[in-house]
């Protein structure tokens, strides 16, 4: 089972090469590009709408490249979640899969049925402030390739 490569995040402007200082706003985006998760970090003035094949965006300030917490912004995660919600590519079902375990674990998403395909194990989940329904798929990852996707999700967020 393959899993999305996301490059860690660069520290410069996509756009005009500057380098991005700590603690300065910036403007985020998950693009997907070739088969692969990339993060593209842009200064707030280069930022001009988000770029072909964006799956999710936003703006946060730049933490220092030490600094051991990832804070996941909740609305952000559902905005990422609810674009790849209806994919069948087995990378991004990974990568749902995952997402749908964080948002129900922080409560934006609950568990409204769950129930069995001739081929899979399959969520039924709803956001709790819109009330719209998910149904996801259970990939059946490995506890390696769990962990593996994990990394890669909290690797395409750090910094903001």
């Amino acid at each position: 089972m393959n899993a999305y490569t996301v490059d860690k995040p660069t520290r410069v402007c996509a756009i005009t090469g500057r380098r991005l200082e700590v603690g300065e706003r910036i403007h985020s985006a998950l693009i997907e590009e070739n088969a692969r998760l990339c993060r593209r970090d842009y200064a707030l003035n280069a930022w001009i709408g988000a770029p072909e094949g964006t799956i999710a965006h936003w703006v946060c300030r730049l933490q220092d490249a030490e600094a051991k917490k990832i804070v996941l912004d909740d609305e952000m995660l559902l905005e990422c979640f609810e674009r790849l919600a209806d994919t069948a590519e087995p990378q991004r079902q990974n990568f749902l899969f995952v997402l749908a375990l964080l948002l129900m674990r922080r409560k934006k998403l609950v568990l409204d049925e769950s129930g069995e395909t001739a081929n899979a194990e399959v969520m039924h989940l709803l956001n709790r402030r819109t009330k719209r329904r998910f149904r996801v798929v259970d990939p059946q990852m490995s506890e390696e390739e769990m962990q593996a996707v994990q990394d890669e999700l909290f690797r395409l967020f750090e910094g903001g």
